[in-house]
């Protein structure tokens, strides 16, 4: 009876330790790259952030951008995501800069007016698999 009892314990243990697909190394290090290319351009670094996303998911980013000053948004979703689509929002809703390219990087630059907070979203719009959740990463540079 113990060892039908161990059985179930370690096939218990095997669903809960399974991995899963989404891979926040992946979309971490590709944002890391752009990150260190935009350095080499003159930009300096403000933040860096990732999530897991389920599949035609998005996730909200909060920041506060200085006015005046030109920022550039490095997206990167992990090898499950086809096109990643990057927006950055106004407090009031609007849509204030986005991406347009059909590719699992993103890149949006803007220069807001006055200082304030700002949603950067990022939404994987189409991936490998419907069903599967995936990792993204967005870098905040500025110069």
């Amino acid at each position: 009876m113990k060892t039908g009892f161990i059985s179930v314990l370690v096939a218990l243990g095997a669903l809960v330790s399974t991995p899963a697909l989404a891979d926040s190394k992946q979309a971490e290090s590709c944002v890391r790259s752009a990150m260190w290319e935009a350095w080499s351009s003159g930009w300096s670094n403000q933040a860096m952030r990732s999530a897991d996303l389920e599949p035609g998911g998005a996730k909200h980013f909060l920041v506060t951008l200085d006015g005046g000053r030109q920022y550039a948004f490095l997206g990167c979703g992990d090898e499950g995501v086809k096109n990643l689509d990057m927006m950055v929002y106004d407090l009031d809703g609007h849509v204030v800069a986005r991406d347009y390219s059909f590719s699992s990087t993103a890149r949006v630059e803007f220069s807001p007016t006055q200082t304030g907070g700002y949603y950067v979203v990022m939404h994987a719009r189409e991936t490998l698999d419907s069903t599967e959740p995936s990792s993204v990463a967005v870098a905040v540079t500025y110069r």
